[in-house]
């Protein structure tokens, strides 16, 4: 009985720190095998790394412009965060590639390191990230998940993925294409939802929505797993999302 439930406790503490990596980080620092640089972010460049549901965006950017958007899917092996890149904004040769990486979350879980070799393994790098906070809770959780937009909605072709990503306060909305290997465009911030409107604060953006500026979003319940988001300023933007789950 003991011995059962030593393996219990176990098997609970290993989803535990599975679950846990869902969230929305911003890197504080990063040390690199060729480098001593220890790169803490600044006011005019940003990183930041969305987990939730096995799917994972990383953005850099500035007030300016998005210097590189990546991502995909993830999993969690022997302690290990396993990676595939689905887009790449700056590098095709490493999508479809997955890296390993330990990882290692502190007790309080406000921030976490990975630990490995970088994209293209060309040598060892270590970054640590904080996690995102808001002092404002969130009104209405039923919004937080990974989202991808029904084939051929608002204009874009079959071949085009658009995935939104809400994980409080964090959002992001990235499209990039499957058969051309191209990302498109993202944008992102915070959000906060009540159970009807859907309002993002957008940070980043290399799309016609600037930086700064708010979107407000009107939201209908289709189904269980799908919804419809209207723009509340010219309600023609009209958008179906499926929600997914990897994990």
């Amino acid at each position: 009985m003991k011995k059962f439930l030593y393996f219990t406790l176990l098997i609970t503490a290993c989803n535990s720190k599975d679950q846990k990596l869902d969230g929305a980080y911003i890197l504080v620092a990063a040390k690199y095998e060729d480098s001593t640089l220890s790169k803490n972010n600044s006011e005019n460049k940003k990183t930041i790394r969305v987990f939730k549901n096995g799917y994972w965006i990383n953005i850099c950017f500035t007030q300016k412009s998005i210097i590189n958007c990546y991502g995909g899917t993830y999993k969690i092996k022997d302690e290990h965060c396993i990676q595939k890149v689905d887009f790449n904004s700056t590098d095709t040769s490493v999508i479809g590639k997955e890296y390993s990486c330990e990882y290692d979350l502190d007790n309080k879980y406000s921030s976490i390191s990975f630990t490995g070799v970088d994209l293209n393994k060309k040598g060892y790098e270590k970054e640590v990230y904080k996690k995102i906070s808001n002092a404002e809770p969130l009104k209405n959780m039923s919004l937080e998940g990974v989202w991808i937009m029904r084939p051929g909605q608002a204009g874009y072709s079959d071949n085009n993925e658009i995935i939104r990503i809400f994980s409080f306060p964090a959002f992001t909305r990235t499209i990039y294409n499957f058969k051309e290997k191209r990302f498109k465009n993202t944008y992102g911030g915070t959000y906060q939802f009540d159970g009807k409107e859907l309002l993002e604060k957008i940070e980043y953006s290399n799309y016609q929505i600037p930086p700064g500026s708010t979107m407000e979003w009107s939201v209908k319940k289709l189904t269980d797993n799908e919804i419809q988001l209207f723009d509340v300023d010219s309600f023609n933007d009209e958008e179906i999302f499926i929600q997914t789950n990897n994990q």
